[in-house]
């Protein structure tokens, strides 16, 4: 999910000018669309402009639910098996791949995770955020998401820059 999203609804006919909505970025307080009644729909955050799809009838066909994400920052909730509650803390690295980014690693983090385990499916939430800067991961897209819990630094040298005289090197 994106890291801030709102949803805004207004009448297809009190839309002032054309609707520009494709692919928008917006700015903090910029206005995202003007009403005929001379009230503005004004961003609540710096974000991308979104349409929902309404079914016919659902809402009234006149009506018209435009989103703003920020997603700049993506949110990935999961659910793990409680037999690594041990190992699981705030901070541990996490690699997030998708089938639609062949071979592309995500880097994100465990920003927290939930203080209770579910009985029914006896695992613990946690969720991760990932940084988005260039767009590419989108709200509701399938992720695969692997926890670095193990990490070891080591330092390593070449062997050939190790020279052994007598028992030491």
């Amino acid at each position: 999910i994106a890291q801030n999203s709102k949803i805004y609804r207004a009448q297809k006919d009190n839309i002032v000018g054309n609707l520009n909505i494709e692919n928008r970025f917006v700015k903090k307080d910029e206005i995202i669309i003007a009403l005929k009644d001379g009230k503005k729909i004004i961003a609540d955050f710096e974000g991308k402009i979104g349409k929902r799809e309404i079914a016919q009838g659902v809402l009234g066909s006149n009506s018209l639910i435009i989103t703003l994400d920020d997603l700049k920052k993506i949110v990935i909730d999961i659910k793990i098996p409680e037999s690594y509650v041990g190992i699981l803390k705030p901070a541990l690295k996490a690699e997030i791949t998708s089938s639609a980014f062949a071979g592309k690693v995500f880097k994100g983090k465990i920003s927290s995770i939930s203080s209770r385990i579910d009985p029914s499916t006896r695992s613990i939430l946690a969720r991760i955020s990932v940084n988005n800067e260039n767009f590419e991961i989108i709200p509701g897209q399938l992720m695969t998401v692997k926890i670095i819990y193990d990490e070891i630094n080591l330092i390593g040298v070449p062997e050939s820059a190790v020279t052994i005289q007598g028992s030491t090197s």
